[in-house]
């Protein structure tokens, strides 16, 4: 099967949305023993692919992000969750963090996914209310980035750094 970086693909904002469903078949087979290899696993893989072939990607380092102005870009989060899973995406916005809305996110060149992650929920939690999902979303996304959410939203004269906002 191989690995699979999936944090820095790109995903169009309504894919995007789809993350943690596309992955959910993927997660299963390698988390049940023994290993099953299902053709709903392989539609999921070969998604996945051509996404890796075919998409444009923003490879950019930490240090290249800590660098950016803050008066015309920021780092943007979106997060959701379904019944069976949470995701989270950064996004990199040429926009400051107080203009940037939902529509910004899907004008191609004006954002740029960085970021993914995704997670399956276990059977208790599936049990949540959806408001608990939506919480333990964004726990999760902060809890992935929050290395460059302290760095970026620091207090520093020395540096400008993009803005943080959470959608």
């Amino acid at each position: 099967v191989g690995v699979y970086n999936y944090g820095v693909t790109a995903f169009s904002f309504s894919e995007a949305n789809e993350f943690s469903s596309l992955m959910a078949p993927l997660h299963d087979a390698v988390n049940v023993s023994p290993f099953k290899w299902t053709d709903e696993c392989e539609k999921a893989q070969q998604r996945l692919l051509s996404h890796l072939v075919n998409a444009p990607r923003a490879y950019l380092a930490y240090e290249d992000l800590l660098s950016l102005d803050s008066n015309s870009s920021s780092l943007c989060i979106t997060t959701d969750a379904s019944l069976i899973g949470t995701g989270a995406h950064l996004w990199f916005v040429g926009k400051p963090a107080v203009d940037v809305s939902i529509p910004d996110l899907r004008v191609g060149g004006r954002a740029q996914l960085i970021g993914a992650h995704s997670s399956l929920l276990d059977q208790s939690q599936q049990r949540w209310h959806v408001f608990e999902k939506e919480c333990y979303a964004i726990f999760q996304a902060f809890a992935k980035w929050r290395a460059l959410i302290v760095s970026v939203t620091r207090l520093d004269d020395n540096i400008n750094c993009p803005s943080v906002v959470t959608l």
